[in-house]
């Protein structure tokens, strides 16, 4: 079963690495659910773990329902880090009304060549989770990543398990949102996947942020270590 964590720097790569896990997401503006790394960013990623790194493509915080000139950016994105050497991208286009945008992720999967690819949480957001699966079949897309369309994998459970029951054979299905360690012998019960798929992170403050300044820029979030090797343990002995 491979173990897939959210990194957004090369330190949460070097820790992911270090906790045993299998393959990192690679983002950044995780507070927005994840945008695009800077090509400085994946580059120091790369040099940082030997694990697999699957690069999201998300041209922007909000929505899923893309301009012209974005959806472009996502193809030169797809091309400018396969170049890099990603392993894969994730990425997720919608029509108005929600549906999964079959032209355009077709489009996307083919510019990726022999890269992974996988739809990320805008799937969550779709009309009808069956039909999106049947839609990014037809898009020639590996992956989707889904809570179930819950805010909790453990509130999603039971959609889940239709989802991947529909998927079987067609598209891999990886479950997130939320997973832990408290939680996650559940999760391999009740839907026995391929892949599990979590970001776990902590606050973490540098010493700027912290000079008592009228003008102050906050924390920003570095991934959780210990939940991550508390996760993998459990899924090892699960195996």
């Amino acid at each position: 079963m491979i173990v897939e964590v959210v990194g957004c720097s090369a330190r949460d790569c070097e820790a992911i690495e270090r906790a045993g896990a299998d393959r990192i997401e690679l983002c950044a503006g995780i507070v927005a659910g994840g945008v695009t790394p800077s090509p400085g960013l994946f580059k120091a990623a790369r040099l940082a773990t030997s694990l697999p790194i699957m690069v999201m493509i998300r041209p922007r915080e909000g929505g899923f329902f893309y301009s012209e000139p974005e959806f472009n950016s996502m193809l030169s994105d797809v091309d400018f880090f396969g170049e890099l050497g990603a392993d894969g991208v994730v990425f997720g286009v919608l029509l108005e009304d929600g549906r999964i945008d079959v032209e355009r992720m077709g489009l996307l999967a083919e510019r990726a060549g022999e890269m992974k690819t996988m739809c990320h949480r805008a799937f969550d957001v779709t009309p009808d989770p069956l039909a999106a699966v049947q839609d990014l079949v037809s898009a020639g897309v590996n992956r989707v990543l889904t809570s179930g369309q819950t805010k909790t994998i453990t509130e999603g459970v039971p959609t889940l398990r239709e989802i991947m029951r529909i998927a079987q054979g067609r598209i891999e299905v990886q479950p997130c949102e939320g997973i832990r360690p408290e939680n996650v012998r559940h999760v391999l019960t009740e839907l026995n996947p391929q892949c599990i798929h979590f970001g776990p992170f902590n606050e973490a403050w540098d010493p700027t942020s912290r000079l008592n300044k009228p003008v102050n820029y906050g924390n920003h979030l570095e991934v959780d270590e210990a939940c991550i090797r508390g996760v993998v343990e459990i899924v090892r002995s699960f195996e």
